[in-house]
């Protein structure tokens, strides 16, 4: 492609069979969107080795007909440039269905015209999607490799998971979360003494990576 954009998502999904490929931003001339419904993963890693795009999100159907490629995507490590997330069964913020703001229609193969304003993504979708993908999604994973490197503290990884995960599974932000809301003490789960002072020292590590990174958590 001859124009470099700052930010692209690239949709590979069971799209209907005239859809539209490239979409603008409204109000936005360095983002994109790129739909393709591909099914043969050579092919599509040979699409996105030519997209020009300083940062590009890829969002993959991981099930029929596109499951292929989602297993050649599964394999590939997020890099600060390009990042790669699964969706299905319409429950992801790539649709657009009730407090999600994405692009998808839940029942049929194309975007939902709520997205879509003079036939261009609204900017505000566009954001909304990018940033949870982008930065919140990425955070929680960060988290739950972070809390997961020592196994005692499982029961409390599920503390922190059940506070974080509020309003139908939006999680909150947790820079403003302090060990107190954990209720660790109430918890006849809860490891010993030793392990909840582990758990402290992991979870400010946790705080101190988060303060590094832009966005928020959705």
């Amino acid at each position: 492609m001859d124009t470099e954009f700052d930010r692209i998502i690239l949709i590979n999904w069971r799209f209907d069979e005239n859809y539209k490929e490239n979409w603008e931003v409204k109000g936005s001339s360095d983002c994109q969107v790129i739909c393709k419904n591909e099914n043969n993963a050579q092919n599509f890693e040979n699409f996105l080795n030519k997209l020009g795009a300083k940062n590009v999100l890829v969002l993959f159907h991981d099930n029929d007909p596109n499951k292929d490629v989602a297993k050649s995507l599964m394999q590939i490590t997020n890099t600060e440039k390009i990042k790669y997330f699964p969706f299905k069964k319409g429950k992801d913020h790539v649709y657009n269905k009730g407090q999600y703001k994405g692009f998808l229609n839940e029942t049929k193969s194309t975007f939902d015209i709520n997205c879509l304003e003079n036939s261009k993504i609204k900017k505000e979708n566009f954001d909304f999607v990018w940033n949870y993908y982008w930065n919140s999604l990425e955070k929680q994973q960060k988290i739950y490799e972070l809390l997961n490197e020592s196994k005692r503290n499982n029961s409390i990884v599920e503390k922190l998971h059940k506070v974080l995960k509020k309003s139908n599974g939006e999680f909150k932000s947790i820079e403003k979360i302090e060990i107190k809301d954990l209720e660790l003490d109430h918890d006849n789960q809860s490891p010993n003494i030793d392990d909840k002072k582990d758990f402290v020292t992991k979870f400010n590590e946790i705080k101190n990576w988060l303060e590094t990174l832009p966005g928020k958590i959705y």
